[in-house]
Formats: structure tokens, sequence, C-alpha cells
């Protein structure tokens, strides 16, 4: 692959964090979440409701433990 096409992939590769790059807050909320992760609110939202992704709640807010799921979606083994 030659520089050009190199970078234009750089490029269009997507910003979503990964287990080992990530080092913010253990906890975050839905919204935040789904910008990380590139994953829809809902479907997080979804999952946590249904139990399938490790979560907090606090009065209504979801607060979503963010090295779990990351980890997951590296390891290929989050389903809803």
């Amino acid at each position: 692959m030659n520089d050009m096409n190199a970078a234009k992939a750089a490029k269009l590769a997507p910003m979503w964090e990964t287990a080992a790059t990530y080092t913010g807050p253990r906890l975050q909320k839905i919204i935040p979440a789904s910008e990380i992760t590139g994953l829809s609110p809902s479907y997080i939202r979804n999952g946590c409701k249904a139990g399938k992704i490790k979560h907090i709640i606090s009065g209504r807010s979801y607060y979503v433990d963010m090295p779990w799921l990351l980890q997951q979606i590296d390891d290929g083994t989050l389903r809803l």
C-alpha cells in the first residue's frame, strides 16, 4: 500500500476507543459511552435494561462500566 492510500485509510478509520487505549473514567453515562464505543445510545440502553451490559443505576441515570464494555467489544463477545 502506498503512502497516500495508507494516509487515506487512517483518516477514514473510526476513532473509537479500545480497551487498551481507554484512559477515561471507569463509569460513563450512556451518551458519552456511545460516542466512545461507536454503538448507538439505544443499543447500550437496551443492553443495560436487559442485563447484558454491566452498569449502575443512580436515580434515572445509567452508568456503563467502560473497561468491561470495551473489552467485550474487542473480544467480539457482546451479544444482545
